[in-house]
């Protein structure tokens, strides 16, 4: 039965395409293959004349060889050509993948396993884009999915139908949207500008009270450590190898939860931040990590790739694990603190190879050689409440403040699902808008880099 909507008359909803919703009566179901026409152009030998293009949660964006990490293939002359106003589709492992449709705004080249689709110039691109990103979010074409690997045939995504009004009206939806977008970005922007400071108060906080090396009446010493300085002559000074030993249990079936290195806060769960990279395709294999075990992602501990885990979870075989020898001895939060500190981070760098600094790393052997300060247990134990204590109010603000960037997103998502189903008519309020200028949407691209670039590139699956 159809339901009434005063903006857009009759609502209706179609069992053939359940990542819609309703939509408006007068509003065109449309194959994707009537929209877009599938290409592939193979850069072959010219591949040196090609950008480096990924497809990630910002989008199509061309990435640096330089400073990225990971595999490289022999050659990129199987890598395809994209064209500005081009669509990228990674249509496997689609449920893990953060972002599985993008819509290029710049030349280059990507891998050949992606799918790449011009579009015909029967719809707005930036509409369609749109409308795809909104059922890419949530996932919303799990019905497609086919084998083990979650893959979508081109086939079917070619015969999905999506509702589309006219191209008046795409048009003012996409204008709308854009002005949404711009004035929450930029309060998003500011919230998370704001709540990088407050990281950064917390990381000094730690770093001028993790090793007391200038408090009155303390009788301290040169560790002879270069980035350690001056330690409490009371604290022993010892290799990592005799206080953790590498642990490698592999996961039988890869149901374990799924974790990655933040260089924010340590060992996350995935599903809890924006990480950009690809995930695997199976984690049969994968190390299993403990609370309690200290996990090192060796590409990037240079970075603080690397922290004490309080989850049960699984991390890429690539990944050091390691235990701690003497569990009564041991603080999990002051080693995770003092791991992790600029002091520490000193040695690590200085450990860590490589041509470029983007690319330094450091090997178990290496890492396992590192020295580090430590006091009795209680002394431990003193520190890091003396930490908490100093840090209450700032992991409340910044609590606060992840809670008002959650509410925002939930906001945005919200209103673009209603309008780009048209069950929100903002059509009349879309014509009295102004057409945003080139700087405008330059301005909006940039905003919408939020992404935590970092954890993207600790992830290393």
């Amino acid at each position: 039965m159809n339901a009434q909507n005063s903006n857009t008359g009759y609502l209706r909803a179609d069992s053939s395409m359940p990542w819609i919703g309703t939509f408006p009566d007068d509003w065109e179901p449309t194959p994707i293959r009537a929209m877009l026409k599938r290409k592939c152009v193979r850069v072959g030998h010219r591949s040196s004349e090609y950008d480096l293009l990924s497809l990630t949660l910002n989008g199509v964006i061309k990435r640096n060889l330089e400073g990225m990490k990971g595999k490289f293939p022999a050659s990129f002359e199987t890598y395809q050509e994209v064209q500005i106003g081009d669509f990228v589709f990674c249509l496997f492992d689609v449920e893990e993948t953060p972002r599985a449709v993008g819509l290029s705004a710049i030349p280059g080249m990507i891998t050949g396993a992606y799918t790449v689709y011009e579009p015909t110039g029967k719809v707005n691109s930036e509409f369609l884009s749109r409308v795809l990103i909104y059922c890419d979010e949530k996932k919303r074409f799990r019905t497609l999915y086919k084998g083990l690997r979650n893959t979508i045939p081109k086939s079917s995504l070619e015969s999905v139908r999506i509702p589309v009004p006219s191209l008046e009206a795409q048009y003012l939806i996409t204008k709308y949207l854009d002005h949404a977008e711009l004035s929450l970005s930029k309060a998003l922007q500011s919230k998370r500008e704001l709540l990088k400071l407050l990281q950064e108060r917390k990381e000094a906080i730690v770093n001028s009270r993790i090793i007391p090396s200038e408090v009155e009446d303390m009788d301290t010493e040169d560790s002879g450590i270069p980035g350690i300085g001056r330690i409490p002559k009371d604290w022993k000074l010892i290799r990592i190898k005799n206080a953790f030993r590498a642990r490698d249990v592999r996961s039988k079936l890869g149901n374990e939860t799924r974790l990655s290195v933040s260089s924010y806060f340590g060992v996350v769960e995935r599903s809890s931040h924006t990480v950009t990279m690809f995930e695997a395709s199976s984690y049969i294999g994968h190390k299993i990590v403990r609370p309690g075990d200290l996990v090192v992602n060796s590409l990037w501990a240079w970075a603080r790739g690397l922290g004490v885990s309080n989850l049960h979870g699984l991390v890429s075989p690539v990944y050091g694990v390691y235990e701690t020898k003497f569990k009564d001895l041991i603080d999990q939060t002051f080693i995770h603190l003092l791991i992790r500190s600029n002091r520490m981070q000193w040695q690590i760098q200085l450990a860590s190879k490589g041509i470029w600094r983007s690319r330094y790393t450091i090997t178990p052997e290496a890492f396992m050689n590192l020295q580090i300060p430590l006091p009795s247990i209680d002394v431990q134990k003193q520190i890091v409440n003396q930490i908490n204590s100093a840090t209450k109010d700032t992991d409340y603000a910044v609590q606060s403040l992840k809670d008002e960037i959650r509410l925002l997103e939930e906001y945005r998502s919200n209103l673009f699902a209603e309008v780009l189903t048209g069950r929100k008519n903002v059509l009349e309020a879309a014509r009295k808008l102004p057409d945003l200028d080139s700087k405008s949407k330059v301005q909006l691209l940039y905003d919408n880099q939020d992404i935590d670039n970092e954890a993207m590139e600790l992830s290393d699956d």
